[in-house]
């Protein structure tokens, strides 16, 4: 048999050829709304840089935490500079108030009725009127002063100041202190001015009718029991 044939002619042999270079990788998008809240220029600045999305997602993390650490700071700032300007008192440390002091005229009233208690009439007087200096409008007062000037036989006086008390308070009418006092005076003086008998009348009424009936039926005076049988049928 013949020599084969020859086969066909094999690919050349040499170095084989390069090949194609590999793409870049893909770049972040950087979409306007995810970096519109940073400053113009440097939100210009972020949209041109060539990062990748990893680099790009580590960026954005920074500068949002020095945001948040920027407003941190600045929040800080405004609270020291309102304590400083605008302090907070503190508040006020209690204390145990005083017992309020009394009104002049409680206290003139006061020392004149313990003055009077003790016996020194005189004394109690002047206390008295000077209290009636600061408020003329006192029924306590007033008759206090009737009753001292009734002790001292000054009639007239007397009776003037228990018709000041009674205008200022028309229940002491009523008062027992008052009553006796004006009875004691009645009965006292059987040859004065009617005085007494028409402040019986007119400014006691019913009022003065029990003290009255009393000295009427039992004084030993007979000429006083009289006067007072007189004034009762006038009042009554």
């Amino acid at each position: 048999s013949g020599p084969s044939a020859p086969s066909g002619p094999s690919a050349p042999s040499g170095p084989s050829a390069p090949s194609a270079p590999s793409a870049p990788p893909p770049r972040s998008p950087h979409p306007a709304a995810a970096i519109a809240w940073l400053p113009p220029s440097l939100r210009r600045l972020v949209a041109s840089l060539p990062l990748s999305r990893r680099q790009w997602t580590i960026l954005l993390g920074t500068l949002s935490a020095i945001l948040v650490i920027g407003i941190i700071a600045s929040l800080r700032r405004t609270e020291q500079h309102l304590a400083t300007s605008h302090p907070i008192a503190a508040p006020p440390v209690p204390h145990d108030a005083p017992p309020p002091s009394p009104a002049p005229t409680t206290r003139a009233l006061s020392d004149a009725t313990a003055l009077y208690a003790s016996g020194d009439g005189e004394r109690a007087l002047s206390v008295a009127l000077a209290g009636l200096q600061l408020q003329p409008t006192s029924a306590p007062l007033a008759e206090l002063v009737g009753r001292i000037y009734f002790d001292k036989l000054y009639w007239r006086d007397g009776l003037r100041y228990f018709r000041d008390a009674i205008r200022s308070d028309p229940q002491l009418r009523a008062d027992p202190d008052l009553d006796k006092a004006v009875i004691r005076g009645f009965n006292t003086t059987p040859d004065v001015d009617d005085d007494i008998e028409r402040f019986l009348r007119e400014d006691l009424g019913s009022a003065a009718i029990p003290y009255l009936q009393d000295t009427a039926r039992a004084h030993p005076n007979a000429k006083i029991r009289a006067r007072a049988q007189a004034e009762l049928r006038r009042i009554q």
